[in-house]
């Protein structure tokens, strides 16, 4: 189990996103579970929504996870690591 020491440094979202890192497939509960495990922070499904999507979306996009990954860290490199740019530049596409 990590220290809060080390929870202190990341915000919820953020440990959120990390355990989704770690395992993409689990649901909303076990993300919420490992969270609590890993740091001993609550985590709401309203947040884990917020920070990594729902499950359901989640779910549908699995087989093609990381393909889109590698895809979005090549387009985020391309605007140069700059997220608003990325974000506007996708928001003109659609």
């Amino acid at each position: 189990m990590s220290t809060f020491r080390e929870s202190a440094f990341f915000n919820k979202s953020e440990l959120v996103r990390l355990v989704y890192r770690d395992n993409p497939s689990a649901s909303n509960s076990e993300i919420r579970h490992a969270v609590k495990q890993r740091w001993n922070v609550d985590v709401a499904a309203n947040l884990i929504i917020q920070a990594v999507g729902r499950e359901r979306d989640r779910v549908a996009y699995l087989a093609s996870h990381s393909s889109l990954q590698k895809l979005a860290k090549k387009f985020l490199s391309d605007c140069g690591g700059n997220l608003s740019i990325a974000i506007n530049h996708l928001r003109l596409a659609g």
